[in-house]
């Protein structure tokens, strides 16, 4: 009898320590939506390094301007500013140049190989559109690998990030996210 209540005592000791040791290492400390989401979580942060971002689970490490998320798979290290309680995370896509559209670096049509439907067109007169819905002019800062978008409709300038190699061009876009809030 008093070995099955030293085991039952043993086996309680050991479930509240497991149970304290996972919620202490996993609570949460930040949660961000997208603007325009505000109550749909894309990205959150816990205790002890460890993340979900897209419904994805990662370790996270994050400096002053990186987060880098790492997962069996795969490894984003991905640009982002605070400010004023928002969050601009920069999200990669890569773009493919359309074969009836070459040209010279930047210039000519890119076609998203990851996101139906994305596209960007440069012409060398410094104008842009991007999904073939909204236009502008672009300007290019080699030097901190950047290009500024300049819009002609009512939606603010804004940089991407940018890394070519040959046909293929990365964008790192600017999306703003904002504490998640409750539905």
């Amino acid at each position: 009898m008093k070995k099955n209540i030293i085991s039952i005592f043993l086996i309680a000791v050991s479930a509240s320590f497991i149970a304290l040791m996972v919620t202490g290492c996993g609570k949460k400390i930040e949660s961000w939506a997208y603007d325009y989401e505000p109550t749909e979580e894309v990205a959150a942060f816990y205790k002890g390094g460890k993340a979900v971002f897209k419904g994805e689970k990662y370790t996270y490490v994050k400096d002053d301007s990186y987060i880098t998320f790492t997962g069996k798979d795969e490894t984003l290290k991905l640009r982002y500013t605070e400010d004023d309680g928002q969050m601009v995370l920069y999200e990669k896509a890569t773009y493919v140049r359309s074969a009836q559209t070459p040209g010279a670096e930047l210039v000519g049509a890119w076609y998203s190989d990851t996101v139906n439907g994305w596209s960007y067109e440069f012409n060398d007169r410094g104008e842009f559109s991007e999904d073939g819905i909204f236009y502008g002019y672009y300007s290019i800062d080699e030097d901190n690998q950047r290009i500024m978008l300049m819009y002609t409709d009512p939606v603010p300038n804004i940089y991407i990030y940018y890394e070519m190699d040959g046909d293929n061009l990365t964008i790192s876009y600017p999306w703003t996210l904002v504490p998640t809030t409750q539905s």
